[in-house]
């Protein structure tokens, strides 16, 4: 398809100058795919390229390691875990109707257990369902740990996509 008025970008020299000049906000979400040395060189010389190009030119990558960015221009923040409070809040919201409220009690024991980490959260909160509850998602993490919050498969529905806006942007941040 036609994008930027191109039919196809054939490089990251094209893309660069057909963005050279324009308002750009370019959003890059779990960019730890990135990490690759090679991959790592490709991204620092196409952002230089893109804000050399354009003053106007702003970028958001999201991570949940450090990525190896250095420039004056890079601005990198690391967000600290969600306070238990905050936790809390976050999986009732992403859990939504998914948990019953004879078992909000439960949710604090289980953020301790996922250390705030905001996508752990919103991952576990997923994984709510007429099958799966809040006992059976705190016996997935003693007995699974991690693996009881990404195994492919033990998902029933998406996070909700309305996002209480306290947590809007710790969500994008973090993710």
């Amino acid at each position: 398809g036609q994008w930027c008025g191109m039919d196809e970008v054939k490089s990251d020299a094209e893309l660069i100058a057909a963005f050279r000049g324009v308002a750009l906000l370019l959003i890059i979400d779990n960019a730890e795919d990135m990490l690759v040395p090679a991959m790592q060189q490709r991204l620092i010389d196409l952002l230089t390229g893109l804000h050399q190009g354009s003053p106007q030119f702003r970028c958001l990558i999201t991570s949940r390691r450090s990525l190896p960015l250095q420039a004056n221009w890079v601005l990198a923040q690391e967000l600290p875990p969600l306070s238990i409070d905050d936790a809390c809040a976050l999986f009732i919201a992403s859990a939504g109707p998914r948990l019953a409220a004879q078992q909000q009690h439960t949710v604090p024991a289980l953020m301790q257990e996922l250390g705030g980490n905001a996508r752990a959260i919103t991952l576990m909160a997923s994984q709510l369902g007429p099958k799966v509850d809040m006992v059976e998602l705190q016996r997935r993490i003693r007995e699974g740990g991690v693996s009881a919050i990404t195994t492919e498969g033990l998902f029933n529905e998406p996070v909700p996509a309305k996002w209480d806006k306290k947590f809007a942007q710790e969500r994008l941040l973090s993710s």
